[in-house]
């Protein structure tokens, strides 16, 4: 049997915490973060997260451990969300994926297959240094 997942989506400061936080209570959910910039410490202003009284009522997962300084993208947090998913569902209770980090949601939702590769800072660099001439350059060309 397929056990449910409930997901809520939007733009910042659309409601999608005060959702989450009733539906988690009337229904017996745990929240899991999908917003890319509240896994960070001290980002709350910037991304009108949860209320600090919903953590303290419902379990939140991944939320505001990382330090600003450290690295994270779509390939360490799908693992690390399905992982919550399955401690959630093994609790028989329902899991409430929250946020506005669409690469975040269609990873889970449609089971992406992420290779795990090093960035290429060079080759970043060297992107970033054609960025910075303007859109005129030639680097938007080769996105087209």
């Amino acid at each position: 049997m397929i056990k449910p997942i409930l997901v809520i989506v939007g733009p910042t400061a659309s409601g999608k915490s005060d959702l989450a936080f009733k539906l988690a209570s009337e229904f017996n959910g745990e929240i899991i973060n999908a917003d890319s910039r509240q896994v960070y410490r001290g980002m709350e202003i910037g991304t009108n997260g949860p209320d600090l009284q919903y953590f303290s009522e419902i379990p939140h997962h991944l939320f505001s451990f990382l330090n600003p300084n450290e690295d994270f993208n779509v390939g360490l947090y799908k693992p690390m969300a399905i992982e919550k998913i399955y401690q959630i569902q093994q609790n028989n209770k329902l899991p409430i994926i929250v946020g506005g980090t669409g690469q975040y949601i269609w990873s889970l939702l449609e089971g992406w297959n992420i290779p795990n590769v090093s960035p290429n800072l060079e080759y970043r660099r060297l992107l970033e240094n054609k960025a910075n001439k303007g859109l005129d350059y030639q680097l938007y060309d080769e996105l087209m």
